[in-house]
């Protein structure tokens, strides 16, 4: 840049780092940490196996570059860069590939793993194929019922501990919103993901048609609410700013304890006891003392875990091991299923922008065969009208 004076050099290297920072901070915190952890894998295998630590493959034709790519899937595979030194799915290796090929295209090369077609060049695409056939199969995490979360909040309520009850409204409104954990509970700062978890200033209180504040008395609100809305700001699927509501239950439902708009308006209670309650996740609580504390993921899946074994519900088959804080949004939407409510409608609530929500519907649960095979004994006469399709004659 000789042909440029000292002062826009200048400006011009400011452009370049900001721009580089930029680029960096398209991708978040999680993302970002899992790329650098599998390129340094990167260097350090191309320190032992090449004849220059190139990371950038500059100075390699595609084929040597798609061979060495080939042989680093293969140490990942076989838990070269595991922290337990154990095979690993096949997915973790084309997270490892994606990684190093990311930092390629970055530099402006091609993706030599990749066609023009945009799918995987032959060798990459049977070696994962193989990978994917020799993979166990996946231990989804269990639905559970309405009962799991309905016996903690039984407990709290009878305990009145700030603690206990914050966990217990929290499994609540993640049963009826069908949260992912993300979405209501924090994670450390090395963890973030793109996700905001609801804060109270994406909450909106309705009584019929008309907004109410969330400044108002708990008891005006207890008599007053009838519906709340929550409001995605930045979550995992879902537009920006689209609203989920849930609408409060009769005093006379059987199951009126569980309500979420009234879990939501015990927790609100509680929060504003912080002054700056607005910016705070609506599963966080203040204790008798003044002090802020935050429910983590991991806090709801002990309580969970703990409150499937105190029912029994292992006799059913609901085991404590695949019971986690998905097991909630999965229940949910179990039972939104199982009385009869439109996939349309789990799929809006859920906020899945396509049929993936299907695999939280549980097939394993056995109401979902009943009857089937008395339906499949009913003999029905059919015939066939399909003909054998001749063969077209030349003359």
């Amino acid at each position: 840049m000789d042909f440029v004076s000292t002062k826009t050099q200048h400006l011009l290297e400011s452009d370049f780092q900001a721009v580089r920072e930029e680029i960096a901070l398209g991708i978040v915190e999680t993302t970002a940490q899992e790329r650098r952890r599998f390129l340094a894998a990167w260097k350090l295998y191309l320190s032992h196996t090449a004849e220059e630590n190139d990371a950038l493959l500059h100075h390699r034709t595609n084929k040597q570059k798609i061979d060495l790519l080939a042989a680093f899937a293969h140490h990942v595979r076989h838990g070269g860069i595991s922290r337990q030194k154990q095979c690993v799915r096949a997915k973790t290796v084309e997270v490892a590939l994606r990684a190093v090929t990311a930092e390629l295209k970055l530099d402006g090369q091609p993706n030599p793993l990749v066609t023009s077609q945009g799918k995987y060049v032959q060798a990459i695409k049977q070696l994962l194929a193989r990978y994917r056939r020799l993979d166990p199969p996946v231990q989804r995490r269990i639905a559970v019922p309405l009962d799991v979360p309905q016996f903690l909040l039984e407990n709290a309520l009878a305990t009145q501990d700030e603690r206990m009850l914050a966990i217990a409204d929290s499994c609540i409104i993640a049963f009826f919103f069908l949260l992912r954990s993300c979405e209501y509970t924090t994670a450390p700062e090395s963890n973030r993901r793109q996700t905001i978890p609801f804060r109270w200033k994406d909450v909106q209180l309705w009584e019929g048609t008309k907004r109410l504040s969330i400044f108002s008395s708990y008891t005006d609100l207890c008599r007053r609410c009838t519906a709340v809305t929550l409001c995605l700001a930045n979550q995992k699927t879902g537009v920006r700013g689209s609203p989920i509501t849930h609408h409060r239950l009769p005093k006379d439902h059987p199951a009126v304890i569980t309500c979420p708009i009234m879990a939501i308006l015990r927790r609100l209670d509680n929060a504003r006891l912080s002054s700056d309650f607005q910016n705070h996740i609506i599963s966080s609580f203040v204790t008798s003392n003044g002090d802020l504390h935050a429910v983590s993921a991991r806090t709801i899946t002990n309580a969970l875990k703990k409150s499937v074994r105190l029912l029994k519900l292992e006799e059913v088959g609901v085991h404590a091991s695949l019971v986690s804080t998905h097991s909630l949004r999965s229940g949910g939407a179990t039972v939104m299923h199982l009385n009869g409510i439109p996939d349309t409608i789990i799929k809006k609530m859920g906020r899945w922008s396509s049929d993936t929500f299907l695999i939280y519907i549980q097939e394993q649960l056995s109401i979902f065969s009943k009857n089937v095979a008395s339906a499949m004994s009913r003999k029905i006469p059919f015939h066939n009208t399909r003909s054998p399709v001749c063969p077209v004659k030349s003359f």
